[in-house]
């Protein structure tokens, strides 16, 4: 494959995470079928074993498929890795494997594919952001949790790529994208937006929007849920949108999405002036907790360093 069709399969497959982490499992299924036909049409080995490990995975979680029929397709995939010699691939079957036994209550085995898949994250840099989830699930093991899925990532490790981030980005748009995915991630959230205040307008703007198409949206810093965090230096936690006074449905009229939750939270830099706001949109499961609140500032401590690194203000 050319680098041009790397980076194309590359997205295809992030495409599909998304779908798997929102638990949009008819979608993320469609995705798969698609890619699949795609990637044997192109003859890679590689990626053909990558969307059959998530194929697997996804059916057993949702409840589609049988256990012993998954097992058998990711061992497939995994002689599809080795022919392909594709550490990302063996990654892939590694943590299908491992969220596969898990669900089926089959810990032991489980975590000897997390280790291997913690391992293997190592060596291919963690490609798809995937390591939080793999700590967080051998913890999760070794505390004697039950299955949940999707898997909740350790948030320690979402602040540490937030962190890196600091010193390996320049670029406005990357930047904003990291610390809105990561944040997404860590919060176990459907959407997050990094809102940006510009002090001469007057302006809170935004390139990120997780869930939509990135693109600039700007209106009045004291208006909406992100002004009013901004203006006040209040957070706000809303556990049902449509029965909160604050909320204005309009925006979810014009898009054709459903709010349920809102966390909403002032960035502040270290002599704490605010310079901007996240809104995270729909907890996955439940609603956002004090805990959720907690990790949002910490990760707001780094965003804040991150921003003015890249000489925003």
């Amino acid at each position: 494959m050319t680098k041009m069709q790397k980076d194309a399969a590359k997205d295809i497959i992030v495409n599909i995470l998304g779908f798997v982490m929102a638990q949009k499992y008819g979608e993320a299924l469609d995705a798969i079928d698609k890619a699949y036909k795609l990637f044997k049409s192109e003859k890679s080995a590689e990626y053909i074993s990558i969307v059959m490990s998530l194929n697997s995975l996804v059916k057993v979680v949702s409840g589609e498929g049988q256990v012993q029929d998954a097992l058998a397709s990711v061992k497939y995939a995994g002689d599809l890795a080795g022919f392909a010699k594709s550490e990302t691939a063996e990654f892939f079957k590694e943590y299908a494997l491992a969220e596969i036994y898990y669900k089926n209550k089959d810990t032991f085995v489980a975590l000897c594919h997390y280790n291997n898949a913690k391992n293997l994250c190592i060596s291919i840099k963690d490609e798809y952001e995937l390591s939080g989830y793999v700590i967080a699930r051998i913890k999760q093991i070794r505390s004697e949790q039950e299955f949940l899925f999707p898997p909740t990532s350790d948030p320690l490790v979402s602040l540490v790529k937030i962190g890196r981030s600091i010193t390996a980005q320049t670029d406005i748009d990357v930047l904003l994208r990291v610390i809105a995915e990561e944040t997404k991630l860590a919060l176990q959230a459907d959407r997050c937006t990094v809102f940006l205040l510009d002090k001469e307008k007057n302006e809170l703007w935004s390139k990120v929007a997780l869930g939509l198409d990135s693109q600039e949206l700007r209106f009045p810093a004291d208006k909406g849920l992100a002004g009013y965090t901004v203006k006040t230096g209040e957070s706000i936690n809303i556990t049902d949108a449509y029965n909160d006074s604050r909320f204005n449905p309009e925006v979810d009229k014009s898009t054709g999405y459903t709010t349920k939750t809102i966390l909403c939270m002032p960035i502040k830099n270290n002599n704490q002036d605010i310079i901007g706001a996240f809104q995270v949109l729909n907890k996955l499961n439940g609603v956002f907790t004090k805990n959720d609140e907690d990790l949002l500032i910490a990760i707001g401590g780094s965003a804040s360093i991150a921003l003015e690194n890249a000489q925003l203000f």
